[in-house]
C-alpha cells in the first residue's frame, strides 16, 4: 500500500501539474492518503510526530514533500530538523531525507553564507552521530527549477534515493523510515541553537579583534594612568595569539619605565 502510494504519485505527478491544482487526486493521496498511512505507521511504534504534507498552495509545488515533524525539535519545515519525503520535480523518484529548515538559514545569513551553515550543521551531526554516514552518500538531485526546491538539496543531511520504477516493498520503506527516525532522535531539540552561539560567539570574537587592529605597525597610546593604555596592548596581544594559535605571552613583553622615560636603550639595549 505504501509502495503503491508512491509510485502513482510520482507516475502521475508531471501530468498531474498541466491540469487543474484545485481538488485534484494527485494531490489528494499526497496530502491525505500517504499523510494518513505514514502518521498510523509512526503512532503503531508510539511516535506522534506532526505530519505535513504539500503538493502546493494554490498551485501545484515544483518539489512534493511530505515532512515529519518532532514538536520538541521544530513546529515548522521552515526551520529546525526534520525527516522528510521529497519527491522529484520529473517524477523519476522520491528521497527520504534529514533536512534543514532553510527558510530560517537564509533569512539569518542570507543565502550564500546559509549554505555554508548549513553545511557545518551537516558536519557536526555526521561526526556526532555517525549513524548518518551511509545516507550522505547520496548526491540529491530533485530536478527542481525554483530556488524553494533547490534549496531542499544543500538542505540535506543524508538521505536515500527510490527510483520509481524499483520502489522496495512497504517493509525496507518503513525500516528505512524508522532507521532514520531513530537517527533523529538522537539529535539534542537545541542542537542547532547550540550551533548558532557557536558561530555567534566566533563571529564576536572576529569583531573583537578587527576592532582592536592597529592601522601602523607602531603606534603611540597618550593619556592619563588608568584609561586602559596597558590593557588595550595585552588585549591585542591575547586576540593576535589567539588567531595564530600562539601562547599569550609569545608577542608581548611590558617593560616598565620610569615616569620621566625618553629614550629607546630599555627597549633596544
Amino acid at each position: 500500500m505504501l509502495s503503491e502510494l508512491f509510485k502513482d504519485i510520482l507516475e502521475n505527478w508531471v501530468k498531474s501539474t498541466e491540469e487543474q491544482f484545485s481538488g485534484h487526486p494527485v494531490a489528494t493521496k499526497l496530502r491525505e492518503n500517504l499523510k494518513n498511512l505514514i502518521q498510523k505507521k509512526l503512532s503503531e511504534k508510539g511516535i506522534y510526530y506532526k505530519i505535513k504534507a504539500s503538493a502546493g498552495a494554490g498551485n501545484w509545488a515544483n518539489v512534493p514533500w511530505l515532512s515529519m515533524l518532532d514538536p520538541n525539535m521544530t513546529q515548522s519545515t521552515q526551520e529546525g530538523i526534520y525527516p522528510v519525503y521529497l519527491f522529484r520535480a520529473d517524477g523519476t523518484g522520491f528521497y527520504l531525507s534529514l533536512e534543514l529548515g532553510t527558510t530560517d538559514l537564509k533569512k539569518r545569513f542570507g543565502t550564500f553564507k546559509a549554505k555554508e551553515e548549513a553545511e557545518i550543521i551537516a558536519k557536526q551531526i555526521h561526526k556526532k552521530f555517525p549513524e548518518i554516514n551511509d545516507w550522505r552518500k547520496v548526491t540529491i538531485n530533485l530536478r527542481a527549477s525554483t530556488e524553494l526546491g533547490k534549496s531542499y538539496e544543500w538542505g540535506t543531511i543524508g538521505a536515500k534515493f527510490y527510483p520509481v520504477n524499483e520502489i522496495p516493498s512497504d517493509d525496507i520503506l518503513l525500516i528505512d523510515l524508522f532507521q532514520l527516525i531513530d537517527i533523529y532522535k538522537k539529535i539534542p531539540n537545541d542542537f542547532i541553537n547550540n550551533m548558532n552561539k557557536k558561530t555567534n560567539k566566533k563571529n564576536n570574537r572576529k569583531e573583537i579583534i578587527n576592532s582592536f587592529s592597529l592601522p601602523k605597525p607602531f603606534i603611540l597610546l597618550a593619556g592619563i594612568s588608568g584609561t586602559g593604555k596597558t590593557r588595550f596592548v595585552l588585549e591585542q596581544a591575547k586576540n593576535s595569539a589567539d588567531k595564530f594559535n600562539l601562547k599569550e605571552d609569545y608577542n608581548c613583553c611590558l617593560i616598565p619605565v620610569r615616569p620621566d622615560w625618553h629614550e629607546p636603550s630599555d627597549l633596544l639595549g
